[in-house]
């Protein structure tokens, strides 16, 4: 079985390569000559828009195994499980809109640049909402992470110390 960090990697990588790869292959002289048209779009725009649709898909799929992996335990992991989506739905809305004004722009004049910048305003407000909400929400669960972290972290050092102090006594006993 694989760990957490190891298919967050994978998952990444093939983000990653989702994103950069429509751009660069719909340079090629062969895409440019695909004779597939989607949605009034040449062959070019074509193949960028599902290259990039894809790496969004595996985003998406990404952000919702996370969601479901992470412990929900009222620490700093709940405050990341619980922004996870938001921000996902965020990165999502900004790379559709840099992919549609690139390589859609017929299908933003199919619907209406007018009805498609109010639609994007309005899903980067409700994702923005949503992040802030959550934050809000969660913000306790984030202190208690940090403070309890510093608390132990206080803990340990006065363990040690005491430690320190106990062979001390015991070293200066043993030298009378």
């Amino acid at each position: 079985m694989t760990n957490a960090s190891s298919w967050a990697l994978q998952y990444f990588f093939v983000v990653l390569v989702a994103f950069f790869a429509g751009p660069l292959l719909s340079k090629l002289p062969a895409i440019q000559a695909f004779p597939l048209t989607l949605l009034g779009l040449n062959g070019q725009q074509t193949i960028r828009l599902v290259i990039e649709g894809t790496g969004t898909i595996i985003l998406s799929a990404l952000a919702i195994r996370a969601y479901r992996q992470l412990p929900n335990n009222g620490r700093g992991f709940s405050f990341i499980r619980t922004l996870i989506l938001p921000v996902t739905i965020l990165v999502i809305l900004i790379a559709l809109d840099r992919t549609l004004r690139a390589a859609g722009l017929p299908l933003i004049e199919h619907i209406g640049a007018r009805h498609y910048t109010i639609a994007y305003a309005a899903g980067l407000t409700l994702a923005g909402l949503w992040i802030t909400i959550a934050w809000f929400l969660n913000f306790d669960a984030l202190h208690r992470f940090f403070s309890t972290s510093a608390q132990e972290t206080d803990q340990a050092s006065l363990m040690s110390a005491d430690e320190a102090t106990d062979e001390t006594r015991s070293d200066e006993l043993s030298a009378e």
